[in-house]
């Protein structure tokens, strides 16, 4: 049996994250609300329980059907025309949004209110620009996953055999999945999605499916 050896120099950069989804922080009403700011998603959308919690009314039906980022599909419980997203004081970007029974996020901010605000995402200066009717505005943002430190590499020496599949067949790959409820998460953060007293919505599927876009419009029969 052949075999080579060949030696990988691995770079080790700080300054490389290991990185989950964009989220910011927006004003809706007296609420300060954290949302994830995910350009898969078609549409902006909201949690029942968010949008019971700020009073929001749904204006209309909706035929559109989500696919979350686990796989699952729900359809969209109706429409809420016009919910005033407050960037900073005195600047307000009006959206359409979609109202579904549970979300990944309470709040996805969607490419529909992306695309009108014209954002753009830096990550040089970890903010979020958006420019609506002459008015420019910076969101702060964060993308780091809580608690956790960048990866490092090292240096390592490979063996190859031949074929090249029997290489290191022996590791075996798993794939962990959070659950939905991760006990005392909440407790740590020190930023709730509503900074309101009057609020207990559920945080803790914040950071699901990172790897991919946590919300997918699969049928759309409204634009």
């Amino acid at each position: 049996m052949n075999s080579d050896k060949a030696t990988f120099a691995l770079i080790e950069d700080n300054d490389d994250y290991s990185t989950t989804a964009v989220y910011s922080k927006v004003s809706i009403g007296s609420k300060r609300i954290k949302a994830l700011v995910d350009c898969g998603a078609a549409k902006t959308c909201m949690s029942k329980a968010l949008a019971d919690a700020l009073n929001l009314e749904i204006d209309a039906s909706s035929e559109s059907v989500f696919t979350l980022g686990n796989g699952t599909k729900q359809p969209a419980l109706g429409i809420i025309y016009d919910v005033p997203i407050q960037v900073e004081e005195n600047m307000i970007i009006p959206c359409t949004v979609e109202v579904l029974p549970s979300c990944p996020s309470h709040f996805i901010i969607g490419n529909n209110w992306l695309n009108r605000s014209k954002a753009r995402i830096d990550f040089n200066t970890s903010s979020l620009k958006v420019t609506y009717k002459n008015k420019n505005a910076e969101l702060e943002i964060s993308f780091l996953r809580k608690n956790e430190k960048p990866t490092h590499v090292s240096s390592y020496e490979q063996t190859y055999k031949n074929p090249v599949s029997n290489t290191n067949s022996h590791l075996v790959k798993r794939v962990h999945f959070q659950n939905e409820a991760i006990e005392n998460s909440s407790e740590e953060s020190s930023e709730n999605e509503i900074e309101d007293e009057s609020s207990s919505l559920d945080e803790s599927e914040d950071e699901e499916n990172d790897e991919k876009s946590l919300l997918v419009l699969e049928n759309d029969g409204r634009q």
